[in-house]
């Protein structure tokens, strides 16, 4: 069968197909609307971070961006992260669990700026509450883990070496007070708090020393990486719209889906015709 019968069979059947494309777009937005919507949140961040690693040494500026993405990423990505936004709503009087939200982490346009977005659903201000509080942890985070410029390698293993005493010293106390609640029936508030409070301090410490490490690891030259400091530029915002689902993009899709079924319906039935 010539292609020319099939549009001629196609345009027979205009009804139908354009019955299919209609009732798959309502279909589609229908069930769309039915979809939970996620609200999406942006605090804009400015980010200074100076490389003397050899490889970003002489990177382009996308390049080096890059790398500042990688460097706050792999806090986001931490289990702790999303704890501390919890902690930090709970004592603003919003109770949320961490399975609750994302967040997520992008450049804009290349430049020192930094996106910081949270997603939660059905609830735009909740989405600003959490992209606030979590650019509040990304900054604090950022301070306290700072390293400071050192004048040489010969420096760089001396406060590694202090760090590897502190963890020591840190993970001691760790096994003390493990083995005195592990005696009691019950565990006081006062231990519990002691256990998760050193437990902050060895992870504080361990994500010190292994930055320390990687630097002097790299550093040819008596420069270590410098953060120079994450600071919000740019509050995040109440979003009226929802970042998922895009019920437009869903319509069209389905209208889409629809008129090919139409017309597959229309080939078949030109196949019965001949």
């Amino acid at each position: 069968m010539e292609l020319i019968d099939y549009l001629k069979t196609a345009r027979k059947n205009m009804v139908t197909i354009v019955a299919a494309t209609f009732l798959t777009a309502v279909i589609t937005a229908f069930v769309t609307l039915l979809i939970p919507k996620t609200y999406t949140s942006k605090a804009i961040l400015q980010s200074d971070v100076t490389f003397s690693i050899p490889a970003l040494r002489n990177a382009s500026m996308g390049e080096q961006q890059d790398a500042r993405i990688a460097y706050y990423q792999a806090m986001v990505d931490n289990d702790n992260f999303n704890s501390e936004i919890v902690k930090k709503l709970a004592k603003r009087g919003v109770r949320l669990v961490s399975d609750n939200f994302t967040v997520g982490l992008d450049s804009v346009n290349g430049s020192k700026l930094v996106a910081l977005e949270a997603s939660t659903r059905s609830n735009p201000p909740l989405a600003k509450k959490i992209a606030d509080a979590s650019a509040e942890v990304l900054v604090y985070q950022v301070d306290r883990l700072k390293i400071s410029p050192a004048k040489s390698k010969a420096e760089i293993q001396k406060k590694i070496n202090i760090l590897n005493a502190s963890i020591k010293k840190i993970r001691i106390k760790l096994t003390k007070i493990k083995e005195k609640m592990e005696k009691q029936a019950t565990h006081p508030l006062a231990d519990t708090m002691k256990l998760r409070g050193l437990q902050d301090e060895l992870m504080e410490a361990g994500q010190k020393r292994k930055a320390y490490q990687d630097y002097y690891n790299y550093t040819e030259v008596d420069e270590v990486v410098t953060e120079k400091g994450l600071k919000i530029v740019y509050p995040a915002n109440i979003s009226a719209k929802p970042s998922r689902p895009n019920i437009l993009n869903n319509i069209l899709f389905g209208a889409l889906a629809g008129f090919f079924i139409g017309l597959g319906f229309s080939a078949l039935s030109a196949k019965d015709e001949s």
